[in-house]
């Protein structure tokens, strides 16, 4: 899938980066994850005397939506790197809001950009639905690899991928995760229907289903 981009909605513990990394692995996609990349950002510790940074960092650790204009120019730069390459992407947590989708900020807005790279055919936009309960208790107990990032199986004790240690993020406790998936009905719902209005390939998944069962469902409408 080359020339394709693979877009996942879904609120916090829908399983938006562990569908990212199945797809990726199948179908040779390059995950570009916002909520992984803004993370290392506000938290390297070369940005702790930056006073925007460190604004983001208070806005991302309390479930709030970082500033769309420095997420744009971020996400801007990575989605022409990999389209340049020739490669097909995935983005898992970004065109969160009609600003970021549909507004033109820095010349043009990243839907644009997405079908002057891939064509609107080639786009694959999935919401992965989950209720807000399922979403609390999921997250509530959402652990993540210190060294590379990926998420963890309940109950495990280190990392499957690198064996590292396992961490919990400031924003996975109950009050924030249900923050956040307040502004996810209010701000990236809206999108959904509007991306649908628009004739593009939106596809709804029960993300409550077990996560290969959700990957089955991913992947048989990509094939």
């Amino acid at each position: 899938m080359q020339n394709n981009a693979v877009i996942l909605y879904g609120p916090p513990g829908s399983g938006k980066g562990t569908q990212a990394y199945l797809l990726g692995k199948k179908r040779g996609l390059n995950n570009i994850d916002t909520g992984s990349i803004l993370e290392s950002i506000v938290h390297d510790p070369k940005n702790k005397n930056d006073a925007f940074i460190q604004e983001q960092r208070k806005r991302f650790d309390g479930g709030e939506l970082c500033d769309p204009d420095w997420v744009l120019k971020i996400f801007l730069q990575e989605i022409k790197y990999f389209a340049k390459c020739g490669m097909g992407i995935i983005l898992s947590g970004s065109l969160r809001t009609k600003e970021e989708t549909f507004d033109k900020p820095h010349g043009e807005g990243v839907l644009d950009l997405l079908v002057n790279l891939y064509g609107k055919e080639n786009l694959y936009f999935f919401h992965i639905a989950v209720s807000e309960k399922e979403s609390i208790t999921r997250n509530s107990k959402r652990k993540i690899c210190s060294v590379c990032g990926a998420s963890a199986m309940p109950g495990v004790t280190s990392c499957a991928v690198c064996r590292g240690k396992l961490r919990k993020r400031k924003l996975d406790v109950p009050r924030v995760i249900k923050h956040r998936y307040e502004i996810f009905k209010e701000e990236t719902l809206p999108v959904i229907r509007t991306l649908e209005e628009k004739g593009y390939n939106m596809h709804t998944v029960n993300g409550a289903l077990k996560p290969y069962q959700v990957f089955q469902a991913i992947d048989a409408w990509l094939s």
